[in-house]
């Protein structure tokens, strides 16, 4: 396997284990991200997502295993280059013309034009942090 398959497995498994720990976090109540989480999920629903966590973290812990994951060390400019390259395949999704395609008309021009500045500085943000890790000094 070529070591740019290999990179792109382990720093997307990473980014899915991660994705799963903060799920986790929601569940738990212990979640660092939102402030307050409304539980909307019956009893049921919260045991048939834990379970499906736990199948999804057998899987993961299966492509580890296939792939060596856990014996290498990740440099933390790749996380960074990876983790802000995931940022802007989220960026592209909202952009607000793609969004209307998908999820129809926004009713307000403002909106529009606020939605697209935040994101068009979100992207110039991730850009300049990813200039900042390729610098060739590690």
């Amino acid at each position: 396997m070529e070591w740019q398959h290999y990179n792109r497995i382990k720093a997307t498994m990473a980014y899915i284990e991660g994705l799963i720990k903060e799920i986790e976090e929601d569940i738990s109540g212990k979640s660092e991200i939102y402030k307050s989480i409304r539980n909307d999920l019956t009893q049921e629903q919260l045991k048939e997502v834990k379970e499906e966590l736990k199948q999804i973290k057998t899987q993961l812990e299966k492509a580890k295993k296939e792939f060596n994951l856990d014996n290498t060390s990740f440099a933390l400019s790749h996380i960074i280059n990876v983790n802000c390259s995931f940022i802007w395949e989220s960026i592209d999704d909202l952009w607000s013309h793609k969004l209307e395609k998908s999820s129809g008309k926004i009713n307000s021009q403002q909106k529009k034009e606020k939605l697209d500045a935040i994101l068009k500085k979100l992207y110039e943000h991730t850009s300049q942090l990813k200039i900042i890790v390729k610098n060739e000094t590690h």
